[in-house]
């Protein structure tokens, strides 16, 4: 999970502990589940008070990777970024995916990719002795999914396009006299809201016990557009499943959720209402996706291949689209 996902609270991600306290996440209605309770997901929560920063890129990005790993809290700055994310990805358009279909009417979404810089959310250690950091992996499938959107005419603004914190400048956003993940929480909210976007949603991996596996995507259920948000995740997911059933992987249905069921009652900072460390809530509907858990090893496996994340990227795209369309 990451610090995208919403009122994580914070990251709560396998060997952060430092996190745990700045997550929040839930689970309702799943439309499959899985028996016992994991670890809350590695989502994001937090707030902001003060003047809204200008956050966000519409730009195409030039590079098409993550960052390279350089610790579970590798602490981004901006030469560092432009050196960590030249790993190259291939482009949709080279892939066998199908052709996708135009929106036809103006759409904006904001893609979020969870966690950043000294947030790496999710980490874990190939049997090869690779070591994989979320924070990359969001960033990879968030820039594919936003080259599909785009090709189906969809305007697309990403949080960041980099391993760089989205509040960059470092400012106390949420006006609690410090400044940590929450304030870069509350950038990417502010992203969405200066965009106006008819869509926000955050990308992530998950956590938990090694045996913990399979795919869900939360939702809040308190707000004033709740059933559009849980439309939007019930579409994500339904493609995100079918999307990696078809690659060959049998993905646990873990299901759609509300982010309360995950923290224990508190919202995900960027799916929640205002309060607390929120200081602006996101205003349109928003889902937070967990694709996989880094935590289990086949799955792992999974998430460092390059043509695996192009098929969740486009599982996304579908996702998105099927809500816009509707």
């Amino acid at each position: 999970m990451g610090m995208g996902r919403g009122s994580r609270g914070g990251a709560a991600f396998l060997g952060l502990a430092a996190l745990v306290a700045a997550i929040s996440l839930v689970q309702a209605e799943p439309l499959a589940t899985l028996g016992g309770a994991d670890p809350a997901p590695t989502a994001a929560l937090l707030a902001q008070a003060g003047p809204p920063q200008e956050f966000g890129s519409r730009e195409q990005p030039s590079t098409r990777g993550g960052a390279t790993p350089t610790g579970e809290m590798a602490t981004a700055t901006a030469t560092a970024t432009a050196a960590a994310t030249a790993t190259a990805v291939p482009s949709p358009t080279a892939a066998t995916a199908p052709p996708i279909a135009s929106i036809g009417a103006p759409r904006t979404v904001v893609l979020d990719p969870g966690h950043a810089g000294q947030w790496s959310g999710a980490t874990t250690r190939l049997a090869d002795g690779r070591q994989l950091l979320e924070k990359d992996i969001n960033l990879k499938v968030a820039l594919r999914t936003a080259d599909w959107l785009r090709q189906a005419g969809v305007t697309v603004v990403l949080t960041r396009t980099s391993d760089a914190e989205v509040n960059a400048a470092g400012r106390d956003l949420n006006g609690d006299a410090a400044v940590g993940v929450s304030d870069d929480l509350q950038a990417r909210s502010d992203v969405a809201n200066r965009e106006q976007a008819d869509a926000f949603v955050s990308i992530h991996f998950n956590a938990g016990s090694t045996g913990s596996r399979g795919t869900e995507v939360y939702y809040n259920a308190n707000r004033t557009f709740s059933a559009k948000s849980k439309q939007l995740a019930t579409d994500i997911f339904n493609h995100l499943v079918a999307g990696i059933r078809a690659y060959g992987y049998n993905t646990q249905a873990r299901g759609v959720k509300k982010d309360s069921e995950a923290t224990g009652g508190a919202p995900f900072f960027i799916l929640g209402p205002a309060g607390g460390i929120v200081a602006r809530a996101s205003e349109m509907p928003a889902a937070l996706g967990e694709g996989l858990y880094l935590s289990h090893p086949a799955e792992a496996e999974l998430l460092a291949k390059d043509d695996f994340l192009a098929a969740v990227a486009r599982a996304y795209a579908d996702g998105i689209l099927d809500y816009l369309r509707r």
